[in-house]
């Protein structure tokens, strides 16, 4: 029988406050590898994360084989787990794959949506906006914007209709994620210009003048733009 434990209030994104330990451990590694805390590469050593995640050694493990499962972290056989490497060919990989995904799940969000659906976009937009607004200047909670972005991004798609559909975009959409939180650290060092608060703007437009096709090319080209400024972020600081 699982142990329950009741964790403190979080933040967007994170996990439920009620969540048996294997869940804690699952919900806190995986948002610090999808915001970037936890680097490409490093090691998980259970020693030291039953410090920092606040769980012993067994539901830490059962843990990092779930996300083991989900490609954020690599079992290294007896010598533990270390968190997935990234690399410039698989960003364009996971890019090309999102957008064929997610272009298709927008168009029919927009084409099957009802009122419940536009007031869920309108609303994840409103959080997300705030968010958006500041990626210009210094300081932002990165983990906060990743997690109010990915609820945009999941509102517009949440009408498409096909649940096959909408899991293998959601898994695609969070190893996108760890891409964008290295661009967002790197950019905020040299000065960010690409705008994200009209480029959101302009989909929310499209999306609820039921302009399926253009809504859909504008998350396409909203997906390539990210492509663009991770690729050339990244440059020499992955191989």
């Amino acid at each position: 029988m699982s142990t329950a434990v009741t964790a403190p209030a979080s933040a967007p994104g994170s996990a439920p406050a009620h969540k048996t330990l294997v869940d804690v451990a699952y919900h806190t590694l995986r948002e610090q590898i999808l915001d970037g805390r936890l680097p490409a590469g490093a090691k998980l050593r259970v020693e030291h994360l039953r410090e920092s995640v606040g769980v012993g050694a067994t539901p830490l493990r059962e843990a990092l084989s779930r996300l083991s499962a989900e490609k954020l972290v690599h079992a290294l056989g007896q010598r533990g787990f270390r968190v997935a490497p990234m690399s410039l060919a698989e960003l364009e990989d996971v890019t090309e794959n999102r957008l064929q995904l997610e272009t298709r799940a927008v168009e029919l969000s927009v084409k099957r949506g009802d009122l419940a659906w536009e007031a869920r976009v309108v609303a994840a937009h409103h959080t997300v906006a705030r968010g958006d607004r500041r990626l210009r200047g210094k300081g932002i909670d990165v983990a906060a914007w990743q997690a109010n972005n990915a609820a945009f991004h999941d509102a517009l798609v949440s009408a498409c209709g096909s649940p096959w559909l909408l899991e293998l975009r959601s898994l695609i959409f969070d190893q996108h994620s760890r891409y964008r939180a290295m661009s967002i650290a790197l950019n905020q060092r040299r000065g960010a210009t690409r705008d994200i608060a009209a480029e959101h703007e302009a989909i929310v437009e499209a999306a609820l003048a039921r302009q399926a096709k253009r809504a859909a090319s504008l998350v396409g080209e909203h997906i390539r733009a990210t492509a663009v400024t991770v690729r050339e972020a990244l440059e020499g600081h992955l191989s």
